[in-house]
Formats: C-alpha cells, structure tokens, sequence
C-alpha cells in the first residue's frame, strides 16, 4: 500500500509518497512532518488530527471531531470509518435516532446512549468485539447491515471524505 505522507515546508505543503520521503527530507526545506493513513481498512487508525475530522463532519455530526479522534486513540478504529457509517446511518445526524437518542450508528433498536460521545464511544468497543473485530467492510456489512449494499456505501463515503481532506 502506498501511504501518502503530507511536509510542511517553509514553501508551503507537498504531498509525497513514503518511499520518496528520504529524497525530500534531504532538501531541508521541511518544519513538520504529519504521516496520514489513507486506507479501507477499519482497523488501521488514520491518524488525523481532531481539526482535519471536523473539515470531513457536516451538517449534524459537525463538532465531534475530537470525539471520533478519541474512539480512534483508544479503540484502533478507523476514524474515517466510523464517521462515514455515522453519515449513512444518521442521514449525516438528521435521523430521528440521532437527534433523540445520540445515536448516530443506527445500532439495536432504538438504543439510546448519554451523549453523541457516548455513542461514539460505544461504536470503537462494538468494532472490537469478536463479531466483527479484524474483518473486511464487507465482511462486518453482512453482520451490521444484512443485505442491502450498506459496505460499498460505506466504502464510499470514505473514498469521499478522505477526498475533502486532499487525499
């Protein structure tokens, strides 16, 4: 897989591929370094920073950047995951769910959580019980979501969300 890997420079920023980081680096022209995963897999953190999850959250799921980044830290769950399954199954925080329940991942029925926080929370713990721990999109879309094509939705989302933030 081939990582991206955005420099801050004194001219500006560059994006370049891992392997051609050392070549870059020689050049001296960088003041910071910020290694972004940009992948599908649930279970690889992202490591994007509260500030660029808040440039990716709209409509009603703006202002829980720092909540996702928290689930990603503790849980090892793809930030850019859960948020893309909280916009497909919140309506992007519109659902009745959401705004009555602080449910934004459409889970049991009707389950109701403290806080969005709390919600997000439970999400990173949910990922990492055995029924879906370690598996593909795919794979936990037939668990999450039977039938239906909710995985490539998800996919999606991801593949646009990751696009906001210039990858």
């Amino acid at each position: 897989t081939k990582v991206p890997v955005t420099i801050y420079s004194y001219a500006g920023e560059k994006t370049v591929l891992v392997e051609e980081l050392p070549d870059y680096l020689a050049t001296g022209e960088w003041s910071e370094i910020e290694l972004v995963n940009v992948t599908m897999n649930p279970f690889q953190k992202t490591n994007l920073s509260p500030e660029q999850l808040e440039e990716v959250l709209t409509k009603g799921l703006s202002g829980y950047g720092q909540a996702f980044y928290n689930m990603e830290q503790k849980y090892g769950i793809n930030s850019i995951f859960a948020i893309s399954v909280a916009e497909l199954e919140s309506g992007y925080g519109a659902s009745s769910a959401f705004r009555n329940k602080n449910n934004a991942f459409g889970i049991g029925s009707g389950k109701r959580f403290s806080s969005v926080e709390a919600g997000i929370e439970y999400f990173g713990q949910l990922m990492n019980k055995s029924l879906y721990y370690g598996k593909s999109i795919d794979s936990i879309g037939s668990v999450y979501c039977v039938g239906g094509n909710w995985a490539y939705k998800v996919k999606s989302l991801m593949k646009s969300n990751y696009s906001v933030l210039g990858y």
